[in-house]
């Protein structure tokens, strides 16, 4: 399984506000691991949870995010191809004011 690193991303969409997120009482950080498809234009497609901590706390925010995102396109001879099985990890922490 390859894994997506944050740095080869290329964001398009506007990334995930903190202000969309609620953290519960006593709750200051967590994530969503996803395992997905990347498609020949970049959308994200075939979502899975594989884990998140604390448990449902953070899906629905992270899912809605990582819809909205259009990743770089892979080329092989020139042509786009579908990227399967990445993962990425999606984290959540309160920021200090």
């Amino acid at each position: 399984m390859r894994i997506l690193i944050t740095v080869l991303l290329i964001l398009i969409s506007p990334l995930l506000k903190a202000n969309e997120v609620v953290f519960p009482e006593g709750v200051e950080s967590g994530y969503v691991l996803f395992k997905l498809d990347i498609s020949k234009e970049g959308k994200p497609i075939n979502i899975d949870i594989v884990e998140d901590y604390p448990k449902g706390v953070f899906v629905e925010s992270a899912l809605k995010a990582l819809k909205q995102w259009t990743f770089k396109v892979r080329y092989i001879d020139g042509e786009p191809v579908m990227q399967e099985n990445m993962t990425y990890k999606m984290e959540f922490k309160v920021e200090e004011e």
